[in-house]
């Protein structure tokens, strides 16, 4: 039974609950054994998870309740996105969450298991997959813009060809063939002038 949850029998339960002796909330000793045994467990891992924090922190229990309410501002971030992408099914977000989970837990495990257990070796490794991503996005961004730029450069053109013909095909049509080496579809829409 856990330490700091002094009950010894379901009289104590219905005792601490405002429940009276003659009445049977369908409690026994065997579910308030096993219900101890799971508190205790999940209370001594949230208490290992806080003494790694504590550690990593250099025990400053500031900076540990800043990252740790930075870490839950961002899981209420992801949830909530994830609650959206799911239109808001608890249980679909509950599946994609796991696999997620497992998903990175897979990779943690792989990445560990390469740098052979080196924590320190496996952040740095991380970090640079995170800087390489980093610069592809940036040169996609980059493309992007450059392909923005051209399109904008097309359309300019292709409304100035309509103002100077009036929106007359034929004309439009004429002034493409002495100007464009007698291309005859409209620029970028691959059509056909007729």
């Amino acid at each position: 039974m856990a330490e700091g949850w002094p009950l010894s029998s379901k009289n104590d339960v219905r005792e601490t609950s405002g429940i009276s002796g003659d009445q049977d909330p369908e409690i026994n000793d065997g579910m308030l054994n096993r219900t101890s045994r799971q508190t205790g467990r999940w209370l001594a891992a949230r208490d290992k998870r806080v003494a790694g924090l504590l550690h990593e922190t250099n025990g400053s229990l500031a900076c540990c309740t800043r990252q740790t309410g930075r870490w839950l501002a961002a899981r209420d971030k992801r949830v909530a996105g994830l609650l959206h992408e799911t239109n808001g099914s608890l249980a679909c977000c509950t599946r994609q969450t796991g696999r997620w989970l497992a998903a990175r837990d897979k990779r943690v495990a792989g990445l560990l298991h390469e740098t052979n257990g080196s924590l320190a070796c496996c952040t740095r490794q991380t970090g640079r997959w995170l800087a390489a991503r980093d610069k592809r996005l940036a040169a996609r961004d980059k493309r992007l813009a450059a392909r923005d730029k051209r399109l904008a450069a097309r359309d300019k053109r292709v409304a100035g060809l309509l103002h100077e013909t009036n929106g007359s095909r034929h004309k439009a049509k004429t002034w493409m063939r002495q100007n464009c080496q007698g291309q005859t579809s409209v620029l970028g829409t691959g059509k056909e002038i007729e």
